[in-house]
């Protein structure tokens, strides 16, 4: 039997954020986009360098080469920060992504897509209780143990609205992992499938 507990806090805090971008043609067939994301959370006391970049060549008018990498932060919930005051000591978790492609205009109408990506998210608060020994513990603290990856590629293809015919058609494969940090399984996997791992 575990004790009652409820929550009651009556808080202000201050989040910042500022973001700059840059968008650049070094040539008539690449175009580069660049951004840099600043932040602050004055309730973690956390702050945060978020780069991006992304890159387009066009091969010729109808194919286009994408790249993209950039690296994102999220603050944890206020219902979460509200469970148990330690969680405020809760660094803001981070994912990690790659992602790659090709576009092509098949008509002035219908245009096509292959792409491609790979993430990974690291620092995800999760309860205490889910490292320790005991399969029934509860608790209210939160650690920033959680990892997970996930990676898959996905075809798109759009016929826009042309003499009364139009539709989209899309396809995609992933797979979703997360990292097990049970501390009490010696013969542990490293990574099971996660809640969104739907392989298609």
């Amino acid at each position: 039997i575990y004790d009652s507990w409820s929550i009651l806090h009556n808080d202000s805090f201050t989040r910042f954020g500022t973001f700059a971008h840059l968008k650049w043609k070094p040539s008539i067939h690449m175009t580069i986009n660049a951004g840099l994301r600043a932040g602050y959370f004055e309730m973690t006391d956390f702050s945060w360098l978020s780069p991006r970049i992304g890159l387009s060549y066009h091969i010729n008018e109808k194919t286009t080469l994408n790249f993209g990498a950039g690296k994102h932060f999220q603050t944890p919930s206020l219902v979460l920060l509200s469970y148990d005051r330690n969680n405020e000591s809760l660094r803001s978790k981070y994912s990690e992504q790659l992602i790659g492609g090709v576009e092509h205009y098949f008509s002035e109408d219908t245009r096509g897509t292959i792409e491609t990506y790979f993430k990974t998210t690291h620092d995800k608060p999760i309860s205490r209780s889910e490292i320790t020994s005991d399969p029934t513990d509860r608790d209210t603290e939160y650690v920033n143990a959680g990892e997970n990856k996930s990676y898959g590629i996905e075809f798109f293809l759009q016929k826009k609205l042309a003499k009364d015919l139009f539709g989209t058609f899309s396809y995609s494969h992933s797979r979703s992992l997360e990292k097990d940090v049970r501390q009490y399984l010696p013969e542990q996997k490293e990574y099971y499938p996660g809640l969104f791992d739907h392989k298609n």
